[in-house]
């Protein structure tokens, strides 16, 4: 065929057309790239059992994220097995039906987990997936074992439990035994505890517990524990509880108080108040897990000071003492170099100096009194003096006051020398008479200020912390909060914070 002369001179933009429109279309078929998703879901470490059945568990846990714990999830996969679970077998185990869909990273999530056997020990664990799915490894293991059915009486509580003194570091419990269901039959096990503190349900995971508990007996039978290794001079709780073979466990017995005497035959116990180490917040929520161990520093510094010069001396009771005069020395073999202690009374006044010499512990002592401790029992004063070594140079030390009626006091912390060093910290505490509400008050002088108020039972409180302000006139008080933290005993609470000029930042609720 032969083209006009208009449609050669058209012909030459063909190729043009071709290679441009071509191009297009492949670039339009393809389009953008998406990244591809590699970041799993974080393992879970917080799966825990909780209340049982006989044929139900229930199981808790705090959600993760999409991407690590960024995010949420997809899915979960929770297994069960009548043996230990671990990431190899993990797939072998039981799947449970019925899974919960994963909420927000940090959110708290359980599950009742049913159809098992009665009074079988089970171990249980779980997985997390994205939408990928990509997969977290195996969570941390949680066990329980489901209640034998039928049984749901607890025995009765001890209502006769007493207490009778010894000698100064030794008591003897009688109680008359309770039954496996109320006051009849026989239980399985006691659980016999003691503390410096009073007991109530809310002090009483960190009570001590009795170590040589005896087995029940029948109803009605008189019974009896010797619990030695106690304090001289010091005020001691006790309680119990009776569990049966499933086990249901009574309630709290009557609370027996005695006071151990001071020994005659050596220097009393250095004088100290005695405080709860922990808070009744119990939230898995990440805030209330944040405020339960700021709230926790207070008590735990207050108690740390308030029994570490009486640890030091921990082996002065029961001690072998020779006595001349007014003054109370024994040796003690540490390993390579000798303990001397020595106590003496002047009036009131007892000083206690702790002396060591010889090689021990990768150090040669030149009889240097390692600490020393000033204390007035009867006007409830005390100091303690920590040197440097084998120096006369205090690095460290701090003075406390108790008053009269146990419920109140102070501490005051010196980097060095209280006559020459500068106040490094002060606490101030009381308590009410009950030993239930503990108001404690943390200053350090140009740095900050914590104010926390403690209701062992019911469960509630708050802290609030200030920040030092160099701006203001005269002494330099704490003018405007920080945080203002509370929580309530239906496990409610909030979290407050403030910037520099007080103005409300954040506020986070549980």
């Amino acid at each position: 065929m032969k083209l006009s002369q208009a449609q050669r001179r058209w012909l030459w933009l063909v190729p043009l057309v071709l290679l441009f429109g071509i191009g297009a279309c492949a670039t339009n078929d393809e389009g953008p790239t998406t990244p591809e998703d590699t970041t799993a879901p974080a393992d879970i470490p917080t799966l825990a059992s909780g209340a049982v059945t006989p044929t139900t568990v229930v199981l808790t846990w705090t959600a993760v994220g999409d991407d690590g714990t960024t995010g949420t999830a997809q899915q979960y996969d929770i297994r069960y097995s009548t043996a230990p679970i671990t990431a190899g077998n993990f797939g072998s185990a039981t799947q449970v039906t019925g899974e919960p869909a994963p909420a927000a990273a940090g959110a708290a999530q359980q599950m009742t987990v049913t159809s098992l056997a009665p009074n079988t020990p089970y171990y249980f664990a779980l997985k997390v997936a994205d939408e990928k799915p990509n997969w977290s490894g195996i969570s941390n293991v949680a066990t329980a074992t489901t209640a034998i059915p039928g049984d749901t009486t607890p025995p009765a509580g001890v209502s006769d439990l007493d207490a009778t003194v010894v000698d100064p570091n030794t008591v003897q419990l009688t109680w008359t035994a309770v039954g496996d269901d109320g006051l009849t039959g026989m239980a399985a096990a006691y659980d016999i505890r003691y503390a410096l503190i009073q007991i109530t349900s809310a002090t009483w995971d960190v009570a001590t517990q009795a170590s040589t508990e005896p087995a029940p007996e029948a109803a009605g039978t008189q019974q009896t524990l010797t619990i030695s290794g106690l304090l001289a001079d010091r005020d001691y709780y006790f309680a119990m509880t009776t569990r049966d073979e499933v086990p249901n466990e009574s309630g709290l017995s009557n609370i027996e108080t005695v006071h151990t005497p001071v020994s005659g035959a050596s220097p009393p116990g250095i004088l100290l108040p005695d405080f709860p180490n922990t808070v009744c917040i119990d939230s898995p929520d990440p805030w209330a897990v944040q405020a339960k161990a700021f709230a926790q520093v207070l008590l735990n510094t207050v108690n740390a000071y308030s029994r570490l010069a009486g640890s030091f001396f921990a082996s002065l009771q029961g001690a072998d003492w020779e006595q001349a005069g007014d003054c109370w020395t024994f040796n003690e073999n540490l390993g390579g170099c000798a303990a001397h202690y020595r106590v003496c009374r002047t009036g009131s006044e007892y000083i206690y100096e702790m002396t060591l010499n010889g090689s021990c512990g990768g150090e040669t002592y030149n009889n240097w009194v390692q600490y020393r401790v000033v204390a007035d029992n009867s006007a409830r004063t005390g100091a303690f003096y920590l040197h440097n070594t084998n120096s006369t140079t205090v690095v460290t030390a701090w003075t406390w006051s108790w008053a009269a009626n146990e419920n109140s006091g102070s501490y005051t912390f010196y980097d060095g020398d209280p006559a020459t060093a500068p106040i490094e910290a002060m606490i101030d505490w009381s308590r009410s008479a009950n030993r239930n509400t503990y108001d404690v008050t943390y200053t350090a002088p140009g740095q900050t200020k914590l104010i926390s108020h403690v209701e062992q039972n019911p469960c509630r409180g708050w802290l609030r912390t200030y920040p030092w302000d160099p701006a203001e006139p005269g002494p330099h008080w704490w003018q405007e909060q920080e945080n203002d933290i509370s929580w309530e005993s239906d496990g409610t609470g909030y979290w407050d914070i403030y910037d520099e000029n007080g103005t409300l930042q954040e506020h986070h609720t549980w």
